[in-house]
This record gives structure tokens, sequence and C-alpha cells, in this order.
């Protein structure tokens, strides 16, 4: 038991050195990756039900990434939809006051939502899956635009699953995708997103075998 206890707090430690070395880089310089960085470790750690050991740290990200969150989602003139829709998520699950309109600058003309340019098949797909997780997270007075999200992405992702099955090719991502449109976020029990985030990762990525041990 004392080795065991021992084990977790040398994780611990592991993870919080990572995560302050991301807030170092971030005090030094800003760029979009290091936004999406920050935003997909407290991602990761929230969904794999290890953030408890980390308060101070996500603190500190999350505040961090609000202070270049503007009415565009970030101060990146790029436009991210991938960085977009998971701060926002984050975001707002976490208490911070953040407006759907941040999507509007992914409309055309027409106040359609269109398609992410990206040459990176997975890439243009995680978008999506970002952007439609958080489209569940609607409040009273915002519906529209987010409803306009869900159906958008949920379009998206429904129809990559099914050319996935003609295939029989189905990637991690893919098994995401099929998990979040089968089971709406209001219906998730925590420990058992937690259980099943584990399982959906990969088991190489460093960051599931340091959560696994927990």
């Amino acid at each position: 038991a004392s080795s065991y206890r021992e084990r977790v707090q040398t994780l611990i430690k592991e993870v919080k050195d990572i995560l302050n070395t991301l807030l170092e880089n971030v005090e030094t310089s800003v760029s979009h990756n290091d936004l999406l960085q920050l935003l997909w470790v407290v991602d990761i750690v929230e969904r794999v039900g290890v953030d408890r050991y980390f308060q101070v740290e996500k603190i500190a990200i999350l505040e961090n990434v609000y202070k270049y969150w503007t009415e565009k989602g970030s101060e990146n003139p790029i436009g991210d939809l991938n960085t977009t829709a998971l701060g926002f998520r984050v975001l707002r699950l976490n208490g911070y006051d953040v407006s759907p309109d941040v999507f509007q600058i992914f409309k055309d003309v027409n106040g359609r939502f269109y398609y992410p340019e990206s040459t990176h098949q997975d890439a243009q797909l995680r978008s999506m899956l970002n952007l439609y997780r958080a489209s569940e997270l609607s409040f009273q007075g915002d519906q529209k635009i987010m409803k306009e999200a869900e159906i958008f992405a949920s379009q998206y992702l429904e129809k990559a699953v099914k050319e996935s099955l003609k295939l029989n090719k189905k990637s991690q991502l893919l098994v995401e995708v099929e998990y979040v449109l089968k089971y709406p976020w209001k219906c998730r029990v925590p420990r058992c997103e937690a259980r099943k985030s584990i399982e959906i990762y990969s088991l190489d990525d460093s960051w599931m075998m340091i959560n696994q041990e927990f």
C-alpha cells in the first residue's frame, strides 16, 4: 500500500512538472499551439477524473487561456475551430463567462456553418467533434446558435462514422465520436465517462499511461 501511494505521489509530481513547464512557456510567449495544448491538458485530466490532484495548476491554466479569450474565441487571427470549440467547452464547464458568439466567425455570408479547411482528415474530424461537444453546453438564451452547431457537427460526425463502417476501418478518434453521439453529455456518469475515456485513448499515449495508474 505504501509503495502504491509513493508511486501515485511520483506520478502527480511528474504531471505537475509538465503542467508548470507549459505554463512557463505561455508566460514567455503565446501561440495558437500553446493555447490548444493547455486546453487539451485540462480536458484530459478532467475527463479521466484526476483533475482533483491538479487544481492549482488547472486554475492557472484556465486563467491564462481566459486572458486571451475574446468574442472571437481567442486573439489568434487564424480563428481555429478546434481551439475555439475546445476552449469554449472547457471554460464554460469551469464557470467562465464565455459567449457562443465565438462560433459566428465559422459561418459563411449566408449565416450557415461551414467545414474548416484542413488537409488532414483527422484534424477536421477532431474540430467537428469538439464543436459537437461544445454544443452540448447550451444555456437558456443561446440555444439557437448552439442548436445550429449541434446539427451541423452531428451530421458531419454521423457521416464519418458511416463511411468508416463501409471501409471497415475505425480509429480511436471514431470510437470516441460514436460514444459521444450515442451518449449525450447530460446522460453521462462521471465515473463511467472516466473509464470510457481511458479505454478510448491509446495506451501508448503518455498521458493515458499516467492516468491509468491513479
